[in-house]
């Protein structure tokens, strides 16, 4: 899409308007994707030109998504006939990612001052234009903010190659929430309140809190749609989603409810941390002049979120496992035993105290040895399973050695992959992770699945 400029413009005011004062004005502007000329159509609105709403929110004082619609009421004026004629003829022929309108506020006093935009959305064609039947003199177009429109994305769809990211691949929280918001085609700031006090927590934290993209996955070849997941960290963290003065914010509910300044670490629509902001809410909801709301019959029974320095997701796919545990080499029981794995005279450490992995100088000239090993536990797997496999290593003039095997529950012949993803009779032993390896392997047969890693081989002189 490219919205360059406006191709329609309606000018209003508000219910205050005092003649010969300045006054606040509002102006329309909607955009059609490509359209590159500088006319601009005037035409004219209603008595009640403009209306925002929120979408089912249900009378419930927590909603982590508030999502706005807007509705534009348009009239036919005779001398703007021909623009009012066009417009007709844009709307009913249009789909969802044709029009933009842009809301901006200002003030007039002689002459037009404008200042911030404070709504924007895209057009949505479905039971979105009503009109008169009689002469068609009037129309109501709706549209909506780009949350909703993040419901029809999927993290990931692809029902051929179903598992999209590899076992390790992860994205922080952060990161998540940026790619969220750019779904909705803005390219607007993000304003976050981790929580109910942000000024009290000493760093950024949803930039150093990771989930495992797989965990993403509803069913095989397709993930959850940016929408829910943007839904689930707003319950996770206690958020409150909006837009607002062409920003989006993430307040915490806690902060809402019982502070009056708020502060927010504020990223732009890249994910960049900008800067610390601290925006004061007051103490009452100004719904006009008379800043005299009144909270009537809806339950204001809530949780107050408290400070997360992690998160876990639990993944929809019941059946999704880690087969190897410790995999990482994370936790070890001693000096030379390596919990979840079984070790036949093969000497190993633990590498790293805070990364894992293994470490060894153990090493053969016997090609054909086979004996002194780290073998993992065996977990079931079942013929038509899909597995992510993954493995790295770091080598000294040795080879690395080992073999992902599954042992048959009718005690059939084992199948060892290959360094194309496939299982087979044939004995094959894994070195460098090879290019183009797949994400996911087909597991052909019922059994028990282990992982052996074999003493490296000698290739030059050991260090």
């Amino acid at each position: 899409m490219a919205f360059i400029n406006p191709k329609y413009e309606i000018i209003f005011d508000d219910i205050y308007a005092v003649d010969g004062g300045t006054n606040t004005v509002y102006k329309a502007q909607i955009y059609k994707d490509g359209y590159s000329s500088t006319t601009v159509y005037p035409l004219t609105a209603s008595s009640s030109p403009f209306i925002i709403e929120t979408i089912d929110t249900e009378g419930n004082a927590f909603v982590p998504i508030m999502a706005t619609r807007a509705t534009l009421n348009i009239v036919k004026n005779e001398y703007q006939s021909t623009n009012y004629a066009e417009l007709l003829q844009d709307f009913f022929t249009s789909d969802d990612n044709d029009y933009m309108i842009v809301v901006t506020k200002g003030t007039y006093n002689g002459a037009y001052t404008w200042n911030n935009v404070i709504w924007r959305g895209f057009f949505i064609p479905v039971d979105s234009i009503q009109y008169s039947p009689v002469a068609l003199n009037s129309l109501s177009l709706t549209f909506v903010d780009g949350l909703s429109r993040t419901k029809n994305k999927k993290y990931y769809f692809n029902l051929t190659n179903g598992i999209g990211f590899n076992a390790e691949d992860t994205v922080t929280v952060k990161d998540l929430l940026i790619d969220c918001f750019s779904k909705t085609e803005f390219n607007l700031d993000v304003w976050v309140n981790e929580y109910y006090k942000t000024a009290n927590v000493a760093s950024r934290n949803i930039e150093n809190m990771y989930l495992k993209k797989n965990y993403l996955m509803e069913q095989y070849g397709e993930y959850l749609n940016y929408y829910d997941i943007l839904e689930y960290l707003c319950n996770r963290f206690g958020w409150e989603c909006f837009y607002k003065n062409d920003k989006w914010y993430l307040t915490a509910y806690g902060a809402l409810t019982r502070e009056t300044d708020i502060s927010y670490y504020v990223y732009n629509a890249a994910g960049v941390y900008q800067s610390t902001q601290v925006l004061p809410i007051g103490g009452y909801m100004e719904i006009d002049s008379s800043s005299d709301f009144v909270q009537t019959n809806q339950s204001l029974l809530v949780s107050f979120n408290r400070a997360q320095k992690s998160y876990t997701q639990f993944s929809p796919i019941y059946n999704v496992k880690q087969l190897v545990a410790n995999g990482w080499f994370l936790s070890w029981s001693g000096t030379n035993n390596v919990d979840s794995w079984i070790e036949t005279g093969m000497i190993a450490t633990k590498l790293s105290p805070t990364e894992g992995g293994l470490y060894t100088t153990d090493t053969t000239t016997n090609v054909g040895e086979t004996i002194k090993v780290i073998r993992s536990f065996g977990n079931d797997v079942k013929a038509g399973d899909y597995l992510n496999v993954r493995w790295s290593d770091y080598k000294f003039n040795c080879d690395a050695r080992y073999w992902v095997r599954i042992i048959p529950s009718d005690n059939s012949g084992a199948q060892y992959l290959d360094n194309t993803g496939e299982f087979t009779t044939t004995v094959t032993y894994l070195n460098n992770y090879p290019v183009g390896f797949p994400k996911q392997v087909l597991v052909p047969i019922d059994g028990s699945i282990d992982i052996t890693i074999f003493r490296p081989l000698e290739t030059g002189p050991r260090r």
